[in-house]
Parts: C-alpha cells; sequence; structure tokens
C-alpha cells in the first residue's frame, strides 16, 4: 500500500508543480501585466472542477517576470475526503520556482530553482477501501471514480525510439515533509519523513548529484552519489554512469554501472548490493515483527534491456547456522518474465529446534529440536511455465535420536506436480524421541526398539499424490515387532490403499512396559502373538480387509485366534471371519482390566459372514462359559442409517452368576440390629433419595434397532431359577418392547410385558405382570434360599407411567399391585439371618420354620402414591392389618401396622414413616395405653379384614385365612389382648431395635 500512495503522492506533487510552471509560463505568454493574486479564484475553481476538492492559497502569489522569471506561494492547502480524519490533505508552507526565460525557446529548459518546504500531508484509506487520493472530478460518477482508482497506467511513459528532452535542474531542494499513512487493514500508522531531498547539476555536463535524509517510521533512509549528466542522459549514444551509495533502515545499499540508453532503458549494466547486520530489521520495513535471524548480503548485475533484463550473477547469502543459513547462487535469464531461472538453493541450521520463535510467530506451533537441518536444491525454468527444484537432498537429525533423508525433485513447484520423493528415516530406539514427543503432545514414547522407514513419494495436486515402496520396520524381538508394507495411490483423497501389517511378539506380557506408559494397566503373560492383515482399496469407499490371521495366547491361559477377511471395513459388511477364544479362567486378565471376576472355563466360537454392502452375520455361534451355554444366530447391520441387530439364541442351561459372580463373601448381609430411629445404612443417593434420578439412554435407544429372541430350558437369575424362559425384546426407532416375558417358576408361571417409547422426550411406560402360583424356594433359589423357603406367590402388576429417569416414571405410576403368598414357610435360621431376632419372635414357628400363612398385598397407584387397598399377614393366631400409603414420588412412608392375637410386642400397633433411606419404625402414639390398644384390636381390625378379600379370586387360599382371622379377632376376650407388664415395658426400644433395623435393612438393599 505504501509504495502505491508515494507514487500517488509523488504524481500529485509533480503534477501540482507542472501546474505552476504552466502558470509560469503562461504568464509570461498571456499575462505580463497582470497580478496573478486576482487570479486565485479562477485557480481555485479549475482544481475544483479537475478534483472535487478546495484548494486554498493563503498567501500572495509573488511573481517576477524576466531574465529570470520566478514564482512563489505560500499558505497552500488541498481540501482532505469528507470521510477524512483531517480537514486537508495537503498542506505545503511553501513552493518557489526559478527560470531561465529564453531557454524557454530552446531546446534544453533551464530551471534554477525549485523549492518546496514545509509538507504535511495524510493518505489514508477507510473502512471500505476508498483512498483519499481517489478524486471526484465534475461529472463523474462514484463507479467511476473507483475504475479509476484501479486502472493500469503500465502503458503510458517513454516508448523510446528518439532523444529523451529534459531541464537542466540546478537547485532542487524539498525539505521538512511529513507524510502520515492510515489503512485499518494494515494496522498502526506508518509515518514517511523527508528532512531534505537536493538534486541538481549546474551544466548540461556536469553530473546530477543526489542527496536524500529521510526515515520510515523508526528507520533511517540516506542515500547519495550521482549519475551521468544532461548530456549523457539525453543522449542514447552516451552511456550514463550511476554511482549511488547508502544506507537504507540499517542496510548498506549500493548501486554501481552504466545506462547506455536512459531514454530507451537499453544497455542496463548496473550492479546493486545490499549488507546489512539483521534480516529482522528488513521484515520490519514491510511491518513484519520477526525474531532476530542474523545478518545478510545481496550482490546481483542487471544486464540488459528494460524488458529483457538478466541477472547474472545473483548470490544471496543470509541467516546465521545457529538459527538458518540460506545461501543463493546463480543466474535468471529475464527477471522482468522470470524466465531462464536457474539457482543453486543451500539451507543449513545447527538445530531445526532454534526455529521456533519464527514458526510460532507465524503459525503458532514450535518446531522440535530434532538436531541439525542441511537441504540443497536447484531451481531451474520459467516461472510462467514451469519451474522445478532438481537434485533436492534434505538431511535431517541426528544418529542417536532420528535421521530422516529426503531426495529427489519437483517439475513444477508452482502447480505442485511432478513430485518424485525418496525418504528413509532411521532411529536407533524411538523412546530416544520422547521428550520431544512429551513436550508436544504430553505423552511420552517408551523404549520400543528401533525404527526403519523407506518409502517414495510421486505425483501432485492435479493427478494425485501418491505413496510407494513403503517399508516400514520397528520394536524388539524379546517385546514385539512390526512391519508395514506397501503404498496409497492417492495420499490426498486416502484412495487406493494398499497395506500389509505384520505383528510378532514371542510373549505379549512383555509388552506391559510399552501399556504402561500410555496407561495403569498391564498386559498379562498369555503367551505369543502373530498377527496378519492385508487392508486395501479406499478409506472413504470400499477399505477391504483382504487378510485377517490373529493367533494370541494358549489355551492355558487365554487364546484368541481369528481368520478371514472383510470386504467393507467401514459398513463392516461383506465379513467371512471364523473365531475362537478358549481360557479356563478370564481372571488372567485382571492385569489388563482390574475388576475382571474370575469367569471361566470359557469356550466360544463362531463365524461372521455376509456378502458386500449386506448384512454381517453370526452363524453359528457357540459359548460356554462355566456351567452355562448360548449358542444361536445374530445379524448386524451397519449399511442402513441406523444400525440393527437381529439375534436367535438359546440356552440349556444359563446362570447369570457364571458371567457375573457374586463377590467375595457372598450378597452383604442385612443388619439385625437397629440404629437411631431417624438413621439408616441404606445407598441413598447425594440427594437422600433411592431411586436413582439418572436419565435414560434415550440418545442409545435411538441409535441402534434391535429384534432379539432368546429361550432357554433354565435360566438361573441373580435371585431367581426359571424354566422355560422365553423372553423378546424389540428396540425399533427408539421404542421398545419386551413382549412376550415368560417362564415357569416352580410348580407356577410368570408372564408379562413391558414398553418404553423413548422416542418421545417423556417416554411413555406400560408393564405387566402375572405371576401363578410361583414357587418361593425357585424365585429365591438363586439367592441360597431353595431349600430355606416353600411356599406359592402370586402377583398382578399393571402400571403405567411417564418420565426421563427412574425417579420421574416412580413418580408417575398408575395402577395396581396385588402379592398374594399362603401356605408358606421360611426355616427360621434363615428368617433371623435376613431379618432379625426380634422380628423373627413377632411370627409364629412350627418344627423351627417361620409360618407365612397367608399374606396380601394390593395397591392402587395414582401418579407414585400408593394407597394401601389391602395389607393383611396371618402367621398363626397373629394377624397384622397394614393402612396407609407410600410415595413414590417422594419415597416417603406413611404406614401403620396393627398386629393382634399374640401378645407381647404382637398387640403393639406401629407407625411406620420417614423415607425409603431412613425409615422410621415406632409404636403408634395414640396406641400406647392398653385400653386403646384393646380398641384399636377390636375396633380397627376386624373391619379391615373385609378390604383384604376384595381382589383376590374365589378360590383364592387367603379367603378362608382372612375369615377365619376375622372371627377370631371378633370373638376374642379382652384380656387375651393384654400384655405382659414386662414385655411392653420399653416397646418403643424393641420395635426400633427389631422391625425398625430389618426394614431398614430391607429397604437399603
Amino acid at each position: 500500500m505504501e509504495h502505491g500512495i508515494m507514487r500517488r503522492f509523488i504524481k500529485i506533487l509533480g503534477g501540482f508543480l507542472a501546474v505552476l510552471v504552466v502558470v509560469s509560463v503562461g504568464a509570461i505568454v498571456y499575462i505580463l501585466n497582470i497580478d496573478l493574486n486576482d487570479w486565485k479564484p479562477e485557480i481555485q475553481s479549475a482544481v475544483k472542477d479537475a478534483t472535487g476538492r478546495t484548494l486554498v492559497i493563503e498567501g500572495p502569489i509573488e511573481f517576477e517576470l524576466g531574465t529570470d522569471t520566478r514564482l512563489k506561494a505560500t499558505g497552500i492547502a488541498l481540501s482532505n475526503a469528507d470521510w477524512g480524519s483531517r480537514p486537508n490533505m495537503v498542506e505545503v508552507d511553501s513552493v518557489e520556482v526559478s527560470l531561465k526565460l529564453f531557454s524557454l525557446l530552446g531546446s534544453t529548459p533551464d530551471i534554477t530553482l525549485a523549492h518546496v518546504d514545509g509538507v504535511r500531508a495524510i493518505l489514508e484509506k477507510n473502512e471500505q477501501g476508498v483512498s483519499n487520493t481517489q478524486f471526484q472530478t465534475a461529472g463523474a460518477s462514484d463507479a467511476d471514480m473507483k475504475s479509476d482508482a484501479g486502472e493500469s497506467h503500465s502503458g503510458g511513459g517513454y516508448s523510446g525510439g528518439g532523444d529523451l528532452v529534459l531541464p537542466i535542474l540546478r537547485d532542487v531542494r524539498i525539505a521538512d515533509v511529513e507524510v502520515v499513512m492510515k489503512d485499518p487493514a494494515l494496522g498502526p500508522d506508518r509515518v514517511f519523513t523527508l528532512t531534505e531531498l537536493t538534486l541538481g547539476s549546474q551544466s548540461e555536463t556536469d553530473p546530477l548529484k543526489l542527496n536524500l535524509d529521510a526515515a520510515f517510521d523508526d528507520l533511517d533512509l540516506v542515500m547519495s552519489g550521482e549519475m551521468g549528466s544532461l548530456q549523457t542522459m539525453t543522449d542514447s549514444g552516451q552511456p550514463t554512469p550511476i554511482d549511488f551509495v547508502g544506507n537504507l533502515a540499517g542496510i548498506d545499499v549500493a548501486i554501481q554501472g552504466q545506462i547506455q540508453d536512459l531514454a530507451g532503458q537499453e544497455g542496463i549494466d548496473v550492479k546493486v548490493s545490499a549488507l546489512g547486520e539483521e534480516l529482522a530489521n528488513v521484515a520490519q520495513i514491510a511491518g513484519i515483527d520477526v525474531p532476530r535471524l542474523g545478518g545478510f548480503k545481496v550482490d546481483a548485475t542487471l544486464k540488459g534491456d528494460g524488458d529483457n533484463l538478466s541477472v547474472n550473477p545473483l548470490v544471496v547469502d543470509m541467516g546465521s547456522p545457529d538459527v538458518i543459513h540460506v545461501t543463493v547462487n546463480g543466474t535468471i535469464e529475464n527477471a522482468v518474465a522470470t524466465e531462464g531461472v536457474d539457482l543453486a538453493v543451500m539451507v543449513k541450521s545447527n538445530q531445526v529446534g532454534n526455529l521456533s520463535p519464527i514458526a510460532q510467530k507465524f503459525s503458532g506451533q514450535k518446531v522440535p529440536a530434532l538436531g541439525p537441518l542441511d537441504v540443497s536444491l536447484n531451481v531451474r525454468g520459467d516461472l510462467a511455465d514451469e519451474l522445478s527444484v532438481e537434485d533436492l537432498s534434505l538431511n535431517l537429525g541426528t544418529q542417536e535420536m532420528v535421521t530422516l533423508a529426503v531426495s529427489g525433485g519437483i517439475k513444477d513447484i508452482m502447480k505442485q506436480n511432478g513430485i518424485a520423493l525418496d525418504i528413509t528415516a532411521d532411529s536407533p530406539e524411538l523412546g530416544n524421541l520422547s521428550p520431544i514427543a512429551k513436550e508436544f503432545s504430553g505423552q511420552s514414547i517408551p523404549n520400543m526398539g528401533p525404527m526403519s522407514m523407506t518409502a517414495k513419494v510421486n505425483g501432485g495436486m492435479e493427478a494425485g499424490l501418491g505413496l510407494t515402496d513403503l517399508a516400514v520396520d520397528f520394536g524388539k524381538p524379546e517385546t514385539i515387532q512390526v512391519q508395514v508394507n506397501g503404498g496409497i495411490e492417492d495420499l490426498l483423497a486416502q484412495k487406493g490403499v494398499d497395506l500389509s501389517v505384520k505383528a510378532v511378539s514371542p510373549e505379549v506380557g512383555n509388552l506391559s512396559p510399552l501399556v504402561k506408559a500410555f496407561s495403569n494397566a498391564s498386559v498379562p503373560a498369555l503367551g505369543p502373538l502373530n498377527l496378519n492383515l492385508k487392508v486395501a482399496g479406499d478409506a472413504q469407499d470400499v477399505l477391504t480387509l483382504s487378510q485377517l490371521d490373529l493367533n494370541l495366547g494358549t489355551e492355558k491361559t487365554l487364546l484368541v485366534e481369528a481368520k478371514g477377511t472383510v470386504t467393507d471395513l467401514v459398513k463392516l459388511s461383506g465379513a467371512d471371519v471364523a473365531f475362537k477364544v478358549i481360557s479356563p479362567n478370564l481372571s488372567v486378565l485382571s492385569d489388563l482390566a482390574p475388576g475382571i471376576p474370575p469367569i471361566g472355563p470359557v469356550d466360544v466360537s463362531g463365524s461372521l459372514k455376509g456378502d458386500n454392502g449386506k448384512p454381517i452375520t453370526l452363524d453359528p455361534f457357540t459359548a460356554k462359559i462355566g456351567g452355562s451355554d448360548i449358542a444361536g444366530t445374530a445379524t448386524i447391520d451397519a449399511t442402513g442409517d441406523v444400525p440393527s441387530i437381529v439375534a436367535r439364541l438359546s440356552s440349556t442351561r444359563f446362570d447369570i452368576n457364571d458371567v457375573n459372580p457374586p463377590a467375595k463373601g457372598g450378597a452383604s448381609k442385612a443388619s439385625t440390629s437397629g440404629g437411631t430411629t431417624g438413621g439408616g445404612t441404606s445407598s441413598a443417593s447425594s440427594d437422600g433419595r433411592l431411586i436413582p434420578n439418572d436419565p435414560l439412554p434415550l440418545d442409545v435407544m435411538k441409535s441402534v434397532n434391535a429384534d432379539i429372541e432368546y429361550k432357554a430350558a433354565t435360566f438361573v437369575a441373580a435371585v431367581a431359577e426359571l424354566t422355560d424362559f422365553e423372553i423378546k425384546i424389540v428396540l425399533e426407532d427408539g421404542k421398545l418392547d419386551v413382549s412376550p416375558f415368560k417362564a415357569g417358576v416352580g410348580a407356577g408361571t410368570l408372564d408379562g410385558a413391558l414398553s418404553l417409547d423413548g422416542s418421545q422426550d417423556n417416554p411413555s411406560v406400560s408393564v405387566s405382570i402375572e405371576g401363578k402360583k410361583m414357587g418361593l424356594e425357585s424365585l429365591l433359589a438363586g439367592a441360597g434360599m431353595r431349600d430355606k423357603i416353600v411356599g406359592p406367590l402370586d402377583v398382578n402388576i399393571d402400571l403405567k407411567g411417564a418420565g426421563a429417569s427412574p425417579r420421574a416414571i416412580a413418580g408417575s405410576l398408575t395402577g395396581n399391585t396385588l402379592v398374594s403368598l399362603y401356605d408358606s414357610r421360611v426355616l427360621k435360621k434363615a428368617f433371623e439371618d435376613a431379618m432379625g431376632d426380634t422380628l423373627a419372635g413377632l411370627l409364629a414357628t412350627e418344627n423351627g420354620w417361620v409360618v407365612m400363612d397367608c399374606t396380601v398385598l394390593d395397591y392402587d397407584l395414582k401418579d407414585g402414591l400408593m394407597e394401601t387397598k389391602a395389607g393383611y399377614t396371618a402367621s398363626g393366631p397373629i394377624t397384622v392389618i397394614t393402612e396407609g400409603n407410600i410415595n413414590l414420588k417422594t419415597e416417603e412412608l406413611n404406614l401403620t401396622a396393627k398386629p393382634a392375637g399374640g401378645g407381647g410386642l404382637t398387640s403393639v400397633p406401629l407407625s411406620i414413616t420417614g423415607t425409603f433411606a431412613n425409615p422410621s419404625v415406632i409404636p403408634d402414639p395414640k396406641a400406647i395405653g392398653l385400653g386403646i390398644v384393646t380398641g384399636l384390636l377390636t375396633g380397627g381390625i376386624a373391619p379391615a379384614l373385609l378390604a383384604v378379600v376384595g381382589d383376590l379370586p374365589a378360590d383364592h387360599p387367603c379367603k378362608k385365612e382372612v375369615e377365619e382371622s376375622k372371627e377370631q379377632v371378633e370373638n376374642a376376650p379382652a384380656q387375651q389382648q393384654s400384655a405382659p407388664a414386662d414385655v411392653l415395658k420399653d416397646p418403643g426400644k424393641a420395635i426400633e431395635e427389631g422391625v425398625g433395623g430389618a426394614l431398614k435393612g430391607l429397604f437399603g438393599n
């Protein structure tokens, strides 16, 4: 910008001087006796018409006509653009011109004096890029102005063919000049100051001498010297000598030689030299701030004509080897057209890491300290046609760390075509690069062994950049050796991949030091590893695994075998892979993945198959894990927008404990002694709630579709042992349906269904479960209760709700639950272990068994509030009626248990309050008095019994049990309802330690 603006400024200033000269000549011819001050309005009007700006001449115009004619004006100003930051674009204190009047009649005008003093100017652009030097002439549009601003004037000027006419300049002086350049796009303002410029010669035969004293910002610009006389400059038969020396921004500059025909720009023979102590100073002239790089020297000899100028020789030496040292030697046949380039370039650096300050300045990235750099190359050809790099040789690094060598050439560096490079890289130990890797990535590199790599890069941006003859070999025989061979036809488009990979290890456990460098895990000693892979195709289209051959470990530890092909790795289609996994116990992997339980023995085998573009099928598939088995088929379809899985699986016997064995010591035992009433040991979340508030994985449910059917002759869940188990799970577009879900439970059956619409932001949920005469011994077999509990259980659940979390769903449930238990027995010792001695003592026992004649729990739910419709337990002579509600939304308990028939603690009504996490069980405060108790027993229980039988089938065994309990309560004498004084002395404490402790354990688990 600055050079263009300066040229425009000089043009304006020259035009202004020319106007003054014309005015003076016109004065001589036309207005010899007229005072030019009277012409000020006409001059100002002409300037206004020509530029659209206002010209002001404050001082008088002095005009003296004679042999030495003189013209002087002072206080001159030209207004700025209306959007400018100053009112005036140019202000000049004085302009004075003198000339020999009669020289105008000859061939050589003689200007004896031309002085310009006190110039203050501003050259600026606005936010739209419009310059204040773009004038609005009369009748011109904005479009014309913009067009004029961008118009090229390269066709103007002298074209040769005759002698040039130049005036004699005896005393030209321009002094005290300041030009401010403003451009928002280029950053801070730049300032050019001219202390003084003198130019002149005393006659036609005397040389023209020049002295310049100026500055650009803080950079001094000083130049002095002389060039040929007016006679040699205007006579094409005489050479014009040139001899200038100076210092431009700290750069010593010399221009010496001659031009045979200055006017025709022919016969040029000039040597230009530049010598500077610091390259950074040169960058500063262009407004670029870079770190110090060292000194430089440029020598160039220019020969020829203006349109065919050669540089021969060109010698460039810049920088320092401590950072970077560049030398250029050669010739350019035609520097104007950039043709016939023949340059030898050498680049050296003692440590490329020292380039980091420069790299950080321009890219924000450091350069790793890899060692010395040595580059040599030749640049030949024409810029407009084909500029090539030949004989390229690049060497980087050290033998101790890594060495990189590149050789070859580039046919067309401008179009980046015809690239032909040979690349080699070697390292005695990859771990030696660890400090550099850690600095740049935060991750160190373990000692993996030596590395060698060779490759060829061919092609270009148009035809594609190919990688051929790739050979990578790294590692050590005692840990792992990896080899990669092949090539890629088009690196940029990732097409034409053809790679083979081979990895061999005598013992994968030896890889532990390598793995620990990236994680806290270690690799167990499983045995040897042999892996062979071949990959071919296009990474963005079809990438084929044409060979997979994996053999890892031994059957004594873990054996993994896989062999086959995959036509499309990206879409996982066209597979034909057989695999096998054998292990006596998967806990051998605990070093690699801590927490793997002792699962085994394991024997899994199968085959993945699928045509290209079609789904992959796992068929056959068999697995034996411990005493469990599973077999069947599965289809994985990743060809559509949403991947899908279809599976048909079956088992003879499957035990969840085989794949998820219980922790050492078994399940935790519920506390048998209560704490404080308000305390608890349940696993409450941070907000004191037990029902989790974690969001349902709705996004995951929408990311895959599934259709899974599974059958098992025997299925052992975490607690229950089921027979003829059958389940179907369908997941489509986020909608989950589980139906059927059925199984045999002992002599009874279980049938249910579940749906959850995950396609909605607030998913709707429905649950339907019906259990008939389910054997408790089977339902709790997985908890070790097969021989400790007997009896049937009926369950009817019909619930609906909605929510995006388990807590939200629980708080919205509406429907009914009915659970009935009858003719059941629990081994007393097992009951005491689970619920505590005190609670066991509240129920009737018979031959070492706790008697559970009948239990009915019937709840109506609405928006998460469980209202007790019927709550009844009969154990021998003891009867307990439960009333109240449970709030699933708040997890609050509000229940009352009214026992009768047993005396002592079995006659004390209980108030059950608090929350799931902190339940409270205390004697009902309203029933502490014995008389009140009697009233409750006789007047409170009997009516409640009538509600128990409401929802039971007509033939339900509890029907009879309820009728008997009702009769016993109504006919019981008051004295039988009383309690011994010693037992009721502190009923709260007894209940708190017994029932309360058991209840807390129940909710906590």
